[in-house]
């Protein structure tokens, strides 16, 4: 399966506008020979291919684009006439310098390093709340007859145990968390579930056939999913985090949290969730 080709349609319409600011700006081509000519386009019809179909190269022929629009940019404020080469000349060359942010934007992975970097939060936090039941109930506290006794977040916040930003049932770091402790506090709940995006933050399909919509969604909005996570994280009075892929909204019983992948699991069976 070919790749989405984000930002692909920037550096396409690069190649059309040399052609017409060098018209425009009355630039004269540059004299080549034949073997030139045939040579410089087998280049530039090789690194559209690579940036269609094989993203690892990507960044080596967008590169060459970029190049390639700058020389242009550069030869038409040479060669072209009045002040108006000036103008065009930079045009071109802004226009290639955005058209690979454009491509660039989707090719870096910025959204999944965001979801992966939200998840390792929401899982962080969960520990440290997992932790901070421990020692709010610890027994030895009153006696080492005591029964172990768990806190809501807010008992952990006012006893210093926790970040004081973090409450229940409100967005901390592109989680929203929730907690679920019995009556009696002998156990405790705590899970995470990723912030959903209103439709407008999200990227439509015919969006990546437009210039500058892969850089616009990655710089502003950064989401292409509806979602600011792919997973949702609870934790319990056992101590284990546990994990699912599939689409989770509060409220989450304790017998379904339970039935969640421990998050100690390898990486290849975490995969198949």
């Amino acid at each position: 399966m070919f790749p989405e080709p984000d930002g692909l349609l920037s550096i396409l319409l690069i190649f059309p506008i040399i052609i017409f600011g060098s018209r425009f700006a009355g630039a004269p081509p540059i004299e080549k020979t034949r073997g030139r000519r045939i040579a410089t386009r087998l280049v530039l019809g090789i690194c559209v291919l690579l940036l269609a179909i094989l993203p690892l190269l990507g960044p080596i022929a967008s590169l060459v684009a970029l190049f390639y629009g700058i020389f242009c940019g550069i030869q038409i404020m040479r060669r072209g006439e009045a002040r108006k080469r000036f103008l065009i000349g930079a045009f071109v060359i802004a226009w290639s310098g955005f058209a690979i942010a454009d491509y660039g934007a989707s090719s870096f992975a910025w959204h999944g390093t965001i979801l992966a970097s939200n998840e390792a939060s929401a899982v962080g936090t969960l520990r440290r709340l997992s932790s901070a039941e421990e020692k709010f109930s610890d027994p030895t506290r009153s006696g080492p007859a005591k029964e172990a006794r768990y806190g809501t977040i807010e008992d952990l916040r006012n006893n210093r145990l926790i970040d004081v930003d973090l409450e229940a049932g409100k967005q901390h770091k592109g989680y929203v968390f929730h907690e679920v402790v019995d009556p009696g506090k002998k156990q405790f709940l705590f899970y995470a579930v990723a912030m959903y995006l209103p439709s407008s933050e999200v990227e439509s399909g015919w969006a990546h056939f437009l210039p500058g919509s892969s850089l616009y969604f990655h710089v502003w909005h950064r989401d292409k999913s509806h979602g600011t996570g792919a997973r949702s994280f609870a934790v319990d009075q056992t101590g284990t985090i546990r994990f699912t892929a599939e689409p989770t909204k509060a409220p989450v019983m304790r017998e379904e949290a339970a039935h969640w992948v421990p998050l100690s699991n390898p990486p290849e069976l975490q995969d198949k969730y």
